[in-house]
């Protein structure tokens, strides 16, 4: 019995250890039309409700930009106000994400589009199967990757940069 007890005791343990450690979350960016990665470019993070102004994370060579999120908050590291996030920021878990990148989004119908348009994700399901948004824009495609987020994007044309 007591055996039982022990097995029970970790399995339920176990199921909260997602939470118990940083996770990461890749948010991608690759050109709709070329399927080639928006390198060494940053998207806009807000994580929770709690962060009025976003962390700007740059991406990497991928175009791939990281975050942590933890329940510990002496792991928390959002660099400070007067900089960028740094490279791998770490912030307080939150069950929902917004993000904002300095792109048309594939997905988007119409013009104009609107350099303040941020998408709103759960972070349960991003960790558990990952998300791939629609392109619109061209051939590229990606597969759902767990604790990935996969925007098809493209740069603003003229006209569209007058409007901002």
């Amino acid at each position: 019995m007591k055996i039982v007890a022990q097995t029970v005791t970790l399995a339920i343990l176990s199921s909260f250890g997602t939470l118990l450690h940083a996770q990461k979350i890749g948010i991608q960016l690759i050109d709709g039309k070329h399927g080639h990665p928006m390198a060494f470019s940053h998207v806009n993070v807000w994580v929770g409700n709690d962060r009025k102004a976003a962390l700007a994370i740059p991406t990497d060579a991928t175009g791939t930009a990281w975050l942590s999120l933890t329940d510990q908050d002496n792991k928390v590291n959002v660099g400070n106000a007067d900089r960028k996030a740094p490279v791998d920021p770490v912030v307080r878990y939150s069950a929902f994400l917004r993000i904002n990148v300095p792109y048309v989004l594939c997905q988007s119908p119409t013009p104009p589009y609107s350099w303040l348009t941020s998408t709103g994700f759960f972070t349960k399901e991003v960790f558990q199967q990952g998300i791939v948004r629609p392109n619109s824009c061209g051939k590229a495609a990606a597969f759902k990757v767990p604790g990935k987020i996969i925007f098809f994007v493209r740069p603003l044309n003229f006209w569209e940069m007058l409007s901002e």
